[in-house]
């Protein structure tokens, strides 16, 4: 588990939300220009993720403007395998992107119209254009219609406001400071479920719940992880994880984790992995100074977490929605990064 916790990449690992509102059509344009990229149906999805339709639109955007960065063209033989490392990340920002923009509608966040000045002056400067007039004209050109092109920057605006969110919206403490230092010894007992599988979501937890309660009834944790836990590293030697560096586990788990108290055992947490009953066997602080800056370390902190914010949103959306890729070129590289 500490390979699975620590090493193991998440499926979803790049964010893209600032450079969104300034490439907004770049795609389009070279869509017009240059079929060296495939063609699919803008009305189709590239994938759901729950019942959410990621938009071959969006996907096709992001998959023409990597062509256009990296120059392929039609008359040029490709790298079969860098053309699908890039329908694949293509495929990753698009999800990330759907992710963010559903959440930000479901927030009720409504771009305003100081907001759509500011997005629209950002596109006439990246494209050196003098007004919204030869925005206008060079959007017909590209015969991309001007209320397509208002609704798609309102989105990225609202993509952008929500991200800004939630960054924002994250604290730090003292505590959180003093945790730097800290190593955990614990053991744990992991329940896997399938992501967007209601039953087996439902299952998942009232198996944690009822271990759980054994548990707090006196039960065994190495004989119930030896005989219930899903995590094959560490069921063997009883759900024993050793020692456990401070920002070494995904967010989920390190929350519950540093929130308790030797010999005390958590109530199931939801991670990306499944439902977690973790128990503290001991706790040990290293190199802490003498001394501590708290304002300033907790400045340093927060930028890291900050900075990490909308990824682990995005982490914890996928880790509990069934991802359905539908486009066989995506869905072959995606069964490889997933390891099916």
């Amino acid at each position: 588990m500490l390979v699975f916790l620590r090493q193991k990449a998440p499926i979803i690992a790049s964010v893209i939300v600032g450079a969104m509102v300034l490439t907004l059509f770049a795609g389009a344009f070279y869509l017009g220009k240059n079929k060296s990229t495939r063609q699919l149906n803008p009305t189709d999805s590239v994938a759901m993720v729950g019942s959410t339709p990621i938009p071959m639109a969006k996907y096709n955007e992001i998959l023409n403007q990597y062509a256009q960065r990296y120059r392929i063209s039609a008359s040029q033989k490709q790298d079969p395998e860098f053309v699908e490392l890039l329908q694949y990340t293509s495929f990753e920002q698009s999800l990330q992107y759907t992710i963010l923009l559903n959440a930000a509608k479901a927030a009720g966040v409504n771009p305003s119209g100081r907001d759509m000045d500011a997005a629209i002056q950002g596109v006439l400067v990246q494209y050196d254009l003098k007004d919204e007039s030869q925005l206008k004209k060079m959007l017909k050109e590209a015969k991309y219609p001007w209320g397509q092109f208002k609704d798609n920057l309102e989105d990225d605006v609202r993509v952008r406001i929500f991200s800004n969110y939630l960054q924002t919206s994250i604290k730090v403490t003292n505590q959180d400071v003093d945790n730097h230092y800290a190593k955990i010894n614990a053991q744990h007992i992991l329940i896997r479920v399938t992501p967007g599988d209601k039953s087996d979501e439902e299952r998942g937890k009232k198996k944690a719940e009822g271990l759980y309660l054994q548990l707090k009834s006196g039960a065994d944790f190495d004989a119930l992880a030896k005989a219930h836990s899903d995590d094959d590293q560490t069921k063997l030697k009883g759900g024993h994880l050793d020692w456990i560096p401070f920002g070494t586990t995904v967010p989920e788990f390190e929350t519950a984790l540093y929130a308790l108290d030797s010999g005390e055992i958590s109530k199931p947490v939801r991670t990306p992995f499944g439902w977690h009953i973790i128990k503290v066997l001991d706790r040990k602080v290293e190199n802490r100074p003498v001394s501590i800056n708290y304002e300033a370390e907790k400045t340093q902190l927060l930028q890291f977490r900050q900075a990490h914010a909308v990824e682990n949103y995005i982490r914890g959306a996928v880790s509990q929605s069934k991802i359905d890729v539908r486009d066989p070129y995506v869905r072959a590289y995606f069964a490889k990064v997933s390891g099916d």
